[in-house]
């Protein structure tokens, strides 16, 4: 583990240019996958060379309140609740399921749109320290194409760069 990488990306810096919306403000705390899906335990985190435990989840503060607390928490984050709490209820009950009885329906693209949040929220490892790469316009990070941005917003409806497919 690179000193201090789990302690930068929880603890590092309380401002900045939040990585979804792009606007400078006070970071949050976010928590991956959000508090209300089970992660209770450690886990062994890997980001490219880094490599941490973290305890409860992943944590890091690169994302406003707004972007944290009213776009994910409260909106997008529920879908992703929605389909833990749905798939740990079969999982709990140790019975056969037909296949006819295992049906879960979720709002994919809010779904993705939740994912893809959470991926822009830990997007920033680079050459730079965290901190640095925090006080830099959203715009000039390369990897938080703003397409995916403006699609976790909503400002867009689909992203044209990418195919996306999903299975159920």
């Amino acid at each position: 583990m690179k000193m201090g990488i789990a302690f930068e990306l929880k603890n590092g810096t309380t401002e900045g240019y939040c990585r979804i919306c792009g606007n400078f403000g006070r970071f949050t705390l976010d928590h991956i996958p959000p508090k209300s899906c089970g992660n209770k335990n450690k886990v062994l985190v890997k980001i490219n060379e880094y490599e941490f435990i973290s305890q409860n989840g992943f944590c890091c503060k690169t994302i406003c309140n707004k972007c944290n607390n009213e776009l994910l928490g409260a909106t997008l984050d529920k879908v992703f609740v929605q389909l833990y709490n749905r798939i740990k209820s079969f999982n709990a009950s140790n019975l056969y399921v037909p296949n006819d009885l295992l049906r879960i329906s979720i709002d994919a693209k809010k779904l993705l749109r939740c994912l893809l949040g959470h991926m822009l929220a830990t997007n920033v490892l680079g050459r730079k320290p965290i901190n640095k790469i925090l006080q830099e316009k959203v715009e000039s990070n390369f990897f938080l194409n703003n397409e995916y941005r403006k699609f976790v917003l909503g400002e867009i409806d689909k992203i044209d760069s990418v195919d996306i497919y999903y299975w159920y």
